[in-house]
């Protein structure tokens, strides 16, 4: 009997470890285990302050721990992750470069490097001669080569500006002629850059079938406008006094043509400053290019510049530039050669570097983990299923508006991470031109080398522009970290660096990636619907395309959102201005309902295969997938600043400061009341809620 009793209580012991065991299992199989996932889930952990209600201030709860220990760098005023997602980026392909070059072989390191690209080889030969030019001698080594290269053309005997008309000329009229053109188009094939500005390739969106041609304004590296037209003459003036040490005028005369340049940056950033729009391109015809230039100048300029072109590819066109031909006009800050070896990175790290998507496909190589670009094309089909379906349910826009909201979604182009052309050599080099010329060697210093590679590019700029040639647009760079709703488009860019931690990884759970990306995503998708995107159709094309009934009720719709980011402004009462922040705040309380909706659609999906979501570890039990998706979205925003930016941001910016893009839009927005079981008189669950989309 005593037998049978310790035989029932074994078995019973065992099926009751069995069952312990099984549990465990089953849970382990639940969980996600990789390094994302566990990172992750210590970061919430140490991220969040449980001395706060979630329902009364979110993004405390959320961030208070994070921000009571984070540091801010001591070259920055704030961090946050979009920023810590740059520095990753700026680090890991600082270490590609740092580490692409095998010192003892004296050539490219092919366990870092994977791709045979000519163009990639530039790049990394252009940074380790970079970096490796002695410093002490770098400066002056670089201004003797250049003098002697300078010293060797044939130029005439006159300093020449292309400035002054002819009616203002006075005492000029006898230096200053039409032999400018001679010089600048000389200077700019033998030197790949020139001294007035700089032009380059570019898609102009808004007249798609005629211009590619921009002109990008090479200028004095300081930030402050007023600074630099200050410095402006005594830097011309060294200029000209090395460069033609024989010329026989005098100061006065030259400082008036000086002035001449002055007056034309000033004309030239005046007007670009009142005609500058979504393209940030100035659109004018050659013949009126900078108002107190002689006529046809800039012509001649181009076709000069086309026929010395053609000593490197006789294929350019002989076809000539007129006067009638539009280009457009670009203005901005470019740093063309290092002071330093330590400006190397700065400048190749840059959207304006030639050989930007050369690097791009160093960084995709090393960097970009596997399935990130086609998570991400998933993640952006849920998100329009989702949106189709909030317009589809929406109250206020009547028949007609609602199907061409509709179809306006459905159209939006997804440029995501990066064009696959990147990724085969043969069409990267030909993008840069140096397709099928691997008869030119890099020179062994970065002075001839860099010269050269300008040369390349420049060239390749004529063919691809006057032939209106078939060639690979490709606007934006994928390594500056962005993502952005394009009107003229009606594209969703996403860069590939975006793609990186802690915005996104691939490794993780979705309704991780969901509630922070997803956001991000869905947020530039309500951005063509709101006042500036309803004026662009599903094409790009700015027309009238809403009825007058649906845009009289979006307006009272935004006094709604006015009215609610006035009642909850608590701290910045006198410098937050709710008008200014519309745009953004209907974007962000359009996102995160887009972007629940969407991964509600995403986790039905994988139901109905009869799977489960991967739990992050020992988090589970805290807390549900949809307060993880929330959770998630707040960390989006958990930002550490000074208190002179904070101030800043309150009063200048077009987005409500930090707080605010989480604790109102969750406040206005019933289902996180509900998932965190808010009572009615928490803070965060709100009377009076405004919802447009």
């Amino acid at each position: 009997m005593i037998s049978l009793w310790n035989g029932s209580i074994v078995l019973i012991s065992s099926l009751f470890i069995f069952n312990v065991f099984l549990y465990y299992y089953e849970l382990e199989q639940k969980n996600c285990r990789n390094d994302a996932c566990i990172n992750l889930t210590n970061e919430i952990f140490n991220s969040i302050d449980y001395s706060v209600n979630p329902c009364d201030d979110f993004y405390q709860f959320v961030c208070g721990n994070w921000i009571r220990h984070v540091q801010i760098p001591s070259e920055l005023d704030l961090i946050d992750p979009m920023v810590i997602v740059k520095l990753n980026v700026e680090q890991q392909l600082g270490y590609v470069l740092d580490n692409s070059w095998d010192i003892q072989q004296n050539q490219i390191n092919r366990k870092i490097i994977k791709s045979n690209s000519l163009a990639v080889e530039w790049a990394v030969k252009l940074y380790q001669l970079c970096k490796n030019t002695p410093p002490p001698k770098y400066s002056k080594s670089f201004e003797k080569k250049f003098y002697e290269k300078w010293s060797k053309l044939e130029l005439p005997n006159e300093l020449n500006w292309p400035i002054v008309k002819k009616r203002d000329r006075k005492l000029l009229n006898q230096y200053f002629d039409d032999n400018w053109i001679e010089i600048y188009a000389i200077f700019y094939y033998e030197f790949g850059f020139g001294p007035i500005f700089e032009f380059e390739v570019s898609e102009i969106e808004w007249d798609r079938d005629s211009v590619i041609f921009c002109f990008n304004r090479f200028i004095l590296e300081t930030s402050n406008d007023q600074q630099r037209f200050n410095d402006r003459p005594k830097e011309l003036l060294k200029i000209i006094k090395t460069f033609y040490p024989s010329i026989n005028i005098s100061d006065e005369v030259i400082y008036q043509a000086i002035m001449e340049v002055i007056q034309m940056e000033k004309s030239i950033l005046s007007a670009i400053n009142d005609e500058i729009d979504d393209t940030e391109l100035y659109r004018i015809q050659l013949k009126n290019l900078y108002n107190r230039t002689e006529p046809g100048n800039m012509t001649k300029f181009l076709n000069k510049l086309t026929l010395y072109s053609q000593q490197i590819k006789t294929n350019i066109s002989t076809q000539q530039w007129t006067d009638e031909d539009f280009v457009a006009m670009e203005y901005s800050l470019e740093k063309l050669l290092p002071k330093t070896a330590d400006e190397c990175f700065e400048i190749m790290y840059d959207d304006k570097y030639e050989l930007q998507f050369a690097l791009a496909r160093i960084w995709i190589d090393e960097w970009l983990k596997i399935g990130s670009k086609l998570k991400t094309i998933e993640m952006i089909n849920y998100l329009k299923q989702a949106a189709i379906q909030s317009i589809k349910t929406n109250k206020w826009l009547d028949k007609q508006t609602k199907n061409r909201v509709i179809d306006k979604i459905r159209a939006i182009v997804d440029d995501v991470a990066f064009p696959e052309w990147i990724l085969m050599d043969d069409e990267l080099d030909a993008y840069f031109g140096m397709f099928g010329l691997l008869k030119y060697q890099i020179p062994d210093n970065y002075f001839d080398a860099f010269i050269q590679m300008k040369q390349l590019i420049t060239t390749e700029i004529l063919l691809r522009t006057k032939e209106r040639s078939s060639w690979k647009f490709a606007v934006r760079s994928p390594l500056i970290v962005n993502a952005a709703y394009i009107n003229l488009k009606n594209m969703i860019h996403i860069a590939a660096s975006i793609l990186n931690s802690p915005i996104f990884d691939p490794e993780l759970p979705f309704y991780i990636n969901y509630g922070i990306f997803g956001y991000v995503i869905a947020h530039e998708i309500t951005h063509s619907l709101d006042e500036n995107g309803m004026t662009y159709n599903k094409v790009g094309f700015k027309t009238e395309w809403w009825t007058n009934k649906s845009i009289t009720k979006f307006e009272n719709l935004t006094e709604c959102f006015i009215h609610l980011y006035d009642e909850h402004n608590d701290q910045w009462k006198k410098l937050y201005n709710s008008y200014r922040t519309l745009g953004e705040n209907i974007a962000d309380n359009g996102g995160i309902r887009i972007a629940y909706q969407a991964y509600r659609l995403r986790y039905k999906r994988l139901k109905y295969f009869g799977q489960n979501a991967k739990l992050l570890p020992n988090l589970s039990t805290n807390f549900t997938i949809d307060q993880l998706f929330f959770i998630s979205y707040a960390r989006l925003f958990c930002r550490k600043e000074t208190k002179n930016h904070e101030k800043l941001t309150a009063e200048y910016d077009y987005h409500s400061p930090n707080k605010y893009r989480v604790n109102i839009v969750l406040g206005n927005f019933e289902i996180f009341s509900k998932i965190f079981n808010c009572s009615r008189k928490s803070k965060l669950n709100f009377n009076q809620r405004c919802i447009m989309w």
